[in-house]
């Protein structure tokens, strides 16, 4: 069985250019990228959307989808591990993702596919990161990557985590020392993710990934300046970036800005836009890149920092991130651009299973 999709704006990733196609997909794969009106086999079932925008599925670089339940108090919290100890290298945030969170099928109809998911930024020491796909029915069935990095946090979430659950302060000191711990027993993990907002504690992370010759992502680095992201550049870093709408409660969040997204683009620095949710809703990923847009960045940057770039930052641009023949079909269906607030998604594929159509939903 086959199924096209026929579209006269089928995105290209390598052109960031619209084109008129038709895309074939057969099981869970992109089978080829035809014509506009290339034949097809006799028993395909034909997608056809006219002038709506086809793009590769929204990946979201940083995320607690699943892990922290929309709508649940503390019983849908599993995101943050707050054990004082140094031996947590077993922990897994995909021990903790439920399939069936609501935020899922919001994602889906915001056309995010895949997610990154890290634990919560109260946990110094956090788990052992996972890469999932949007549909699923057990989380070892939507892992594409089980154990891909691990998460660590830097700055006013963890102090504030730990002073309240021991009434005793833990200074930025005590946070990096005991990261310095944790890496003297166990050695630095492949893939490091650490969240920093704060000048100082982005400095601290430059500091541990010199001393301890990690592959350094950053996540949020909105309070980075010239010289650190120069830094970053020249080490080979990369940066999760966001989310810019969110509401700034601490002082270490002053510095966000959308017209922060063009700053690393422009010195090219590896880089995604994320929503880290629930910091702000999955719903919202698209509204990110659009502010960013809306303040300078391009829009093909702004596009493959959601799809092609993610990927190629997670390791996954060999399955999924762009409309490329033998990639999975991971497909999002905009009835206007797709960084218009006004469009919204009328399909969304997952791995060719068609899993959100908008006119079944709004019956």
């Amino acid at each position: 069985m086959y199924t096209a999709i026929r579209s006269t704006h089928v995105y290209d990733s390598d052109l960031a250019a619209y084109q008129a196609k038709t895309i074939l997909l057969q099981g869970p794969s992109i089978e080829a990228l035809l014509p506009y009106h290339a034949s097809l086999p006799d028993n395909c079932v034909v997608i056809d959307v006219g002038d709506h925008y086809v793009l590769p599925g929204f990946i979201d670089g940083f995320s607690q989808i699943g892990a922290k339940e929309i709508g649940i108090r503390w019983e849908g919290e599993d995101e943050t591990e707050t054990a004082q100890s140094d031996d947590l290298a077993p922990y897994r945030i995909i021990d903790s993702i439920y399939p069936f969170d609501a935020a899922f099928k919001e994602a889906l109809a915001n056309g995010v596919t895949v997610s990154h998911v890290a634990s919560g930024p109260g946990s110094v020491i956090g788990a052992q990161t996972a890469i999932v796909k949007h549909d699923g029915v057990t989380v070892d069935e939507m892992a594409i990557t089980p154990s891909f990095g691990h998460a660590f946090s830097l700055g006013d979430i963890p102090k504030r985590t730990f002073k309240q659950q021991t009434n005793q302060p833990l200074t930025r000191m005590g946070i990096a020392a005991s990261l310095r711990r944790y890496f003297d027993k166990h050695g630095a993990p492949a893939n490091i993710f650490i969240r920093a907002y704060h000048g100082t504690d982005i400095d601290t992370a430059l500091r541990l990934q010199e001393e301890y010759a990690f592959t350094l992502t950053l996540v949020h680095g909105t309070g980075a300046n010239e010289r650190q992201l120069n830094e970053l550049k020249q080490r080979g870093a990369s940066l999760f970036a966001g989310p810019m709408f969110q509401a700034r409660e601490r002082h270490e969040q002053q510095t966000l800005c959308p017209s922060f997204h063009k700053e690393v683009v422009l010195l090219g620095i590896p880089y995604a836009i994320i929503s880290d949710h629930p910091t702000t809703s999955v719903r919202n990923l698209k509204l990110e890149a659009a502010l960013a847009v809306r303040e300078g960045l391009d829009e093909k940057h702004a596009l493959n920092a959601l799809t092609l770039a993610t990927a190629e930052c997670l390791g996954i641009s060999d399955r999924t991130g762009s409309i490329t023949a033998g990639k999975q079909a991971d497909i999002a269906i905009w009835n206007g651009d797709p960084l218009s607030l006004t469009s919204s998604v009328t399909h969304t594929f997952v791995s060719g299973k068609l899993c959100y159509e908008k006119e079944k939903e709004q019956r």
